[in-house]
């Protein structure tokens, strides 16, 4: 019988406990155990860092509750600011940018007794599939989502269609007073600066509040508003109010919250530079076209 020496036996033996050693959980002090299976070499993120995280959340019986990675779009939060589970906080501090780990969650850094809807038991220690794909550079600037919606002659307009010049796309309704207030000043900056390297886009938000499609073009040509007016094609053809669902999808993307006027300011490449919310003035108009165009 031959014997293994010791200089290989001892290889052997490191080799097994390597590739044994990648699936045990280590536990952190706070009861958290993190499972390693990949370390990224990106940077660590800090406290207060906008991180993106793919994700699959799994109950103890192995159920899929949510993930990202079934949507394609990552989670998106600042890092140790509570806005997520306590584990989540914790055990993502500690990763790379590119890496991937399981995060075993106790109840007490979940959601404890609370019951999350129909999905989630009370009392649940929840399993996380995690990658760290990026930590968000606050003065990146963000790509402005395309889109395409139509104009108040039925002709559809995408945001490409734009490409190379500074847009303002404004959202508005016809039954909000502060977006009636600041059109005549949206109508004089497009009279001095619209053309090849600059236009207005008016997304208008009626909804159940305001004008039925007739309505919103009778109103478009009393104001003189001389750029495109866009809205939805099915909310166009609908013939009275009613929520247009071609236009929330449209700017969804722009996350621009529950008040309106909003108004975005597009640069030449596509990227959203600035976002301003409520009721502005023409010098301020002017102030942000002449930054950009």
């Amino acid at each position: 019988m031959k014997r293994v020496k010791p200089i290989a036996f001892l290889a052997i033996m490191m080799l097994i406990f390597a590739c044994g050693s990648g699936n045990q959980p280590q536990t952190t002090e706070s009861g958290l155990q993190i499972i390693d299976h990949k370390i990224g070499d990106g940077a660590t993120p800090k406290t207060g860092e906008i991180v993106r995280v793919h994700y699959t959340g799994k109950l103890d019986d192995g159920t899929v509750f949510d993930s990202s990675v079934e949507r394609g779009v990552p989670i998106e939060f600042p890092l140790g600011k509570g806005r997520v589970i306590q584990g989540w906080d914790e055990g993502i501090a500690t990763m790379k940018v590119g890496g991937k780990r399981t995060l075993i969650i106790p109840p007490d850094l979940a959601y404890g007794d609370r019951k999350m809807g129909d999905l989630i038991p009370a009392n649940s220690t929840l399993t996380f599939d995690v990658e760290l794909v990026e930590i968000v550079d606050p003065n990146a600037p963000v790509p402005a989502k395309d889109f395409t919606l139509y104009d108040l002659s039925g002709n559809a307009v995408s945001l490409s269609d734009f490409a190379g010049k500074t847009v303002l796309m404004n959202v508005w309704a016809t039954w909000c007073p502060p977006c009636k207030k600041e059109l005549p000043d949206l109508v004089k900056i497009m009279n001095e600066f619209g053309g090849e390297d600059f236009t207005i886009l008016g997304l208008a938000v009626e909804g159940t509040r305001g004008s039925d499609f007739a309505g919103l073009k009778k109103f478009a040509i009393e104001k003189k508003m001389n750029y495109p007016i866009l809205t939805g094609k099915s909310w166009q053809e609908l013939g009275k109010k009613g929520r247009d669902m071609e236009i929330s999808s449209a700017l969804g993307p722009f996350r621009p919250g529950n008040s309106i006027p909003v108004t975005f300011l597009i640069d030449k490449e596509g990227n959203i530079r600035e976002k301003i919310v409520g009721m502005r003035d023409y010098k301020t108009f002017k102030e942000l076209v002449e930054k950009w165009i």
